[in-house]
């Protein structure tokens, strides 16, 4: 969809996925409960607030260059307040 904006965190590691979540809501970040938890998906967290997706690209920063790319192709920067 046009607009919508998200970072996809998938891990089979429970305890993993579970300590990364604590970690990005104690930093202040609105992040989705687990979800896909039925056997064969893969559980996963979602960032999908544009501030959020914006904070995340500062603080953390991504390693792949298609995932800055597509940041900056996006510009998330309008219409967020810093």
């Amino acid at each position: 969809w046009p607009g919508l904006f998200q970072i996809y965190f998938g891990n089979r590691n429970l305890v993993l996925l579970e300590d990364v979540r604590k970690a990005f809501l104690r930093l202040g970040y609105s992040v989705s409960k687990i979800t896909n938890l039925k056997e064969g998906r893969l559980p996963c967290i979602y960032l999908t607030k544009k501030a959020d997706i914006l904070r995340y690209s500062q603080e953390i920063g991504f390693g792949n260059s298609k995932h800055r790319n597509k940041l900056q192709s996006l510009n998330l920067n309008r219409g967020i307040n810093s």
